[in-house]
């Protein structure tokens, strides 16, 4: 299938102690669960946020560069708090490429943004909208968006484009604050104090998308329930959403997130690359470019599509990213326990070097929603073949209900050794599947 995202949105840290890492809300579990999971959260997650320890960097992946940070929140525990404050105090510019945004806690943060004279712009994954789908709610959505902001009062200036179809998805989530003024980007030395990127695993929009099994034969789809962060909720559902977010506050990490954005904001071509393969700094990006020609900047289709990929029209990827050789690196450095937050386990190799720790007798945790499937006139769990690998391993698979009123796991987290000198964490916008990881058609 054809696999290239743009995500960047990770980052490696090297900690003694992540907190809010625990689940909370209810935790009903299915019959794969054999025991409760390991305390990572000596704290809750809250508005306060807690201080990370700086530890040493781990073997193995210390050529990939860790980032340190000073802070670290959970959601729901913080309730968008973090993400609002960054919108209504930036003093210059708001960059955001993003898979999914909107609501009116969003909308309103960027509106008072704007007034204040700062200056926005947004990419948006286009491929939501391949082929003729002009009862897409999720195109609705993001035109809301555009429609609300360029009408808004304000002296701040607005542009929206799409993201380059040299990534089949773009499913990054980021905001970076205050790294352009006056329409050029800042150098290290001229950043504010304001200046910071929002590394998040969270979308920016009033619902989340489950998939919920139908009835009488027909199969299982993608179906929007309110999430409480963003939207009002509705009366019955609270909804909590487990995802987690960082603020980078060093200067070159933040002109390093910044030039990419704007490359990928002016539509670069597929053999722009950044230099970011060979990134040393602890920041990972994913893998590469599909081959196709650069879009038109700014294209909005009028028709109500935009151009949908096929193999045929594939040129040659080029690899760009560091992702995949990341995420083997962090699995293999594990020596004691490994906890996986993520939306989907989908991808063979990833499952195969889980089961190599587990294996040696590492602690192995896999913390996911049970999305299911409907194959020859039944369902079952999404990804099944992959836990029971796992399980056969002796790793541990919890599986939270796919139900309104339970925790949905969207987080996407490796957490390697948690609470001893070389524990080391990565967090990301990219689920462990080919679709994130690689970056043209392969078979999987």
């Amino acid at each position: 299938m054809l696999c290239q995202l743009r995500l960047w949105c990770a980052v490696i840290v090297s900690v003694v102690a992540l907190v809010g890492l625990g689940c909370s809300s209810d935790t009903s579990q299915t019959e794969n669960q054999t025991a409760p999971a390991p305390d990572t959260s000596a704290q809750e997650s809250s508005s306060e946020t807690p201080t990370t320890d700086v530890g040493k960097e781990v073997t193995g992946i210390s050529k990939y560069g860790t980032v340190q940070l000073t802070r670290f929140w959970a959601e729901p525990d913080n309730k968008g708090q973090v993400v609002h404050e960054a919108l209504v105090t930036a003093k210059h510019s708001i960059d955001i490429p993003i898979y999914e945004m909107g609501g009116p806690q969003i909308v309103d943060g960027l509106k008072t943004a704007k007034r204040n004279g700062v200056d926005i712009r947004i990419i948006f994954n286009g491929q939501f909208f391949a082929g003729p789908n002009k009862d897409n709610s999720r195109y609705d959505q993001v035109y809301a968006v555009k429609d609300a902001l360029e009408s808004a009062e304000g002296s701040g200036k607005v542009a929206v484009n799409w993201a380059s179809n040299n990534f089949s998805i773009t499913h990054q989530k980021t905001i970076i604050i205050d790294a352009r003024q006056d329409g050029r980007l800042l150098k290290e030395s001229e950043l504010p104090d304001t200046a910071k990127v929002l590394v998040l695993t969270m979308n920016l929009c009033p619902y989340a998308w489950m998939r919920t099994p139908e009835t009488e034969g027909h199969s299982s789809k993608m179906v929007p329930l309110p999430w409480q962060l963003w939207g009002p909720t509705h009366p019955d559902i609270g909804f909590p959403i487990r995802d987690f977010g960082a603020p980078l506050t060093d200067p070159a990490l933040i002109v390093k997130v910044a030039s990419v954005f704007e490359s990928d904001f002016q539509v670069a071509g597929h053999d722009v690359t950044n230099g970011l393969a060979n990134s040393t700094n602890g920041l990972v990006w994913s893998n590469g470019t599909t081959g196709l020609a650069p879009a038109a900047t700014g294209l909005y289709p009028s028709d109500g599509s935009y151009p949908a990929f096929h193999q045929s029209k594939l040129g040659d990827g080029i690899d760009q990213g560091n992702s995949r050789d990341i995420h083997l690196a962090v699995i293999a450095a594990a020596q004691k326990t490994l906890i996986v937050h993520n939306e989907e386990m989908n991808d063979k190799q990833i499952v195969q070097h889980l089961v190599e720790p587990a294996e040696r007798g590492v602690e192995v945790w896999a913390l996911l929603t049970a999305n299911t499937e409907f194959y020859s006139g039944k369902h079952t769990y999404a990804f099944a073949d992959n836990y029971q690998q796992l399980t056969k391993a002796r790793a541990k698979v919890m599986l939270y209900p796919a139900t309104a009123k339970t925790m949905y796991i969207h987080a996407k987290v490796l957490l390697a050794d948690a609470r001893t000198e070389d524990a080391i964490a990565y967090m990301e916008s990219e689920n462990i599947s080919g679709n994130s990881l690689n970056f043209k058609f392969i078979k999987l």
